[in-house]
């Protein structure tokens, strides 16, 4: 079933213990602002895209500052990623 445009979009965030959790924007917001994703990842966001219209956020600086590896997004994304890391639509990012 199509998503209401007014229903808040769905991002999954990969820990790199291993931990994966869905969460909606804060503050009741529809859309999330890209603040809230810098928050996620610890600082600056590198935007990776991937198929689907859907977006990898990864912070850009993750290997130089020393963020550990995260084996389970490296596994569903297919390619090497440290820190903490968001997947979420294209169209969820204002």
């Amino acid at each position: 079933m199509p998503r209401s445009p007014a229903e808040p979009l769905v991002a999954l965030i990969i820990d790199p213990s291993g931990t994966v959790v869905e969460a909606t924007p804060p503050h009741g917001a529809v859309k999330w602002a890209f603040s809230d994703f810098q928050s996620l990842v610890g600082g600056h966001v590198e935007v990776v895209r991937l198929v689907g219209g859907k977006v990898a956020l990864v912070n850009e600086e993750g290997l130089l500052i020393g963020l550990p590896p995260n084996p389970t997004a490296s596994a569903v994304l297919g390619f090497p990623v440290v820190g903490t890391v968001v997947v979420v639509s294209a169209k969820a990012i204002r």
